[in-house]
């Protein structure tokens, strides 16, 4: 019975991620309202190398502007080292939550992440994955991002459980280098 509501508690976030994914690529002029008041003037510099890359750089640049505003002088202040009993409960809630959008390894190559744009973030590319601060990147997890698929889990994991999944994530951040690595020395 737990197990039947779980599933349909994750069919109804998936629809519900579906239906904000259709809607912000549908033109909503409420919905660009409230993406063009997160924006603000760049300080820090792009490099690009399309308008793809362009448009992905601008909602990475906005949304750590958003995230230094939302946390202010806490934006830069470290995170305790993970526990194993976190790195477990953070890697369940992860497969649970999020692999169906970011992938199993962390990717961002889940089965939902073809239906998505922008992408699902790849958490083992350590240049990417390391764009946000720590705390940033605990708050993305608590609020989502405006303009993405990426929703807020605050209403549906507790302090604890999002700190997990965090610490799970970060660990996933230097993977891609270590398996590209070990796949160039064999």
């Amino acid at each position: 019975m737990k197990k039947l509501r779980l599933k349909i508690r994750f069919t109804t976030i998936m629809a519900v991620v579906y239906a904000m994914v259709s809607l912000s690529s549908c033109g909503n002029p409420e919905k660009k309202h409230e993406q063009d008041e997160q924006k603000h003037s760049q300080a820090e510099p792009e490099t690009t190398h399309g308008h793809a890359d362009a448009d992905h750089s601008k909602q990475m640049n906005d949304t750590r502007k958003w995230l230094k505003a939302e946390l202010g002088e806490k934006y830069n202040e470290s995170v305790s080292p993970a526990t194993t009993t976190q790195l477990k409960q953070g890697k369940e809630i992860y497969t649970k939550y999020c692999a169906s959008c970011h992938g199993n390894s962390g990717k961002g190559d889940g089965s939902a992440a073809a239906a998505l744009e922008p992408k699902p973030a790849d958490f083992t590319n350590s240049e990417h994955s390391s764009f946000y601060s720590d705390q940033g990147r605990i708050l993305i997890i608590k609020k989502g991002i405006k303009g993405t698929a990426m929703a807020g889990w605050a209403n549906t994991l507790n302090e604890e459980e999002i700190l997990s999944v965090y610490v799970y994530v970060n660990s996933l951040k230097n993977s891609g280098e270590m398996k590209e690595h070990q796949e160039h020395s064999h």
